[in-house]
This record gives C-alpha cells, structure tokens and sequence, in this order.
C-alpha cells in the first residue's frame, strides 16, 4: 500500500463473502499479483471507490449532497401508503446501517464484478 495513511477496521461479514473475499485471488489470472494480503488491500479500497462511481453508494452520494438546498419547491402528491413506506424504510437505515454494512455491500458487489470479468475492475 505504501506510505500512505490507512484506517484499519474489524469487520463482520457474512460468511460466504468472507470467504470469497479471504481467498479473492482465485478468481483473477495468476500473473497479477502473489501477495495476498496486498491483493485483498487492493480489493477492499477498489471496491469502496467503485461503489461510489456505480451502483448503491453513488445514489446515496447523490442523496445526500447541497444541490437540493438550492432547488424550487414543487407540489406533489403522494399516497399514504407510499409515505409510510418511505419514511419507514428511512427508520430502518437511520437504526441498522452502519459503515461495515456499506463496505460489505461494496465487497460483494466488487467481487461479483471480478468473478465475471476475472480481473479487477
């Protein structure tokens, strides 16, 4: 990794995709790398920055910034039901969701990428 700063972190991941992720190497060419631990360091990190240009974390990015502030106010109308759907699933996230969630999302989807394309991506 280098000389860089690093944030290490003890995870809980499910049990299958700790797995996958402990022995990530076999789904890539052997020519690319024999240190495995420098390898899953590489993993981890790429799969958090792709998460944030694709997929789940990229939405949520574009969630949560200030474009909104600066908006105009449009009327709408929505059900109660989808109200409550929302607002409920909003509850959900603000209780359970924490960072080790999102890395392992971004995990998961990085690793399905590398077993499909068998490099990294």
């Amino acid at each position: 990794m280098g000389f860089e700063q690093t944030y290490s972190k003890r995870l809980r991941l499910e049990r299958g995709l700790a797995n996958e992720f402990s022995s990530c190497k076999q789904f890539l060419p052997d020519d690319l790398t024999k240190d495995k631990d420098e390898l899953r360091d590489r993993v981890v990190n790429n799969s958090i920055k792709y998460a944030l240009t694709n997929g789940l974390l990229r939405t949520l990015a574009d969630l949560c910034d200030d474009s909104r502030l600066n908006g105009s106010s449009v009327n709408v109308n929505i059900s109660a039901e989808n109200w409550w759907l929302l607002v409920s699933l909003l509850n959900k996230v603000d209780k359970k969701l924490d960072e080790g969630d999102l890395i392992q999302h971004c995990i998961r989807c990085y690793i399905q990428e590398m077993k499909v394309k068998r490099c990294l991506p």
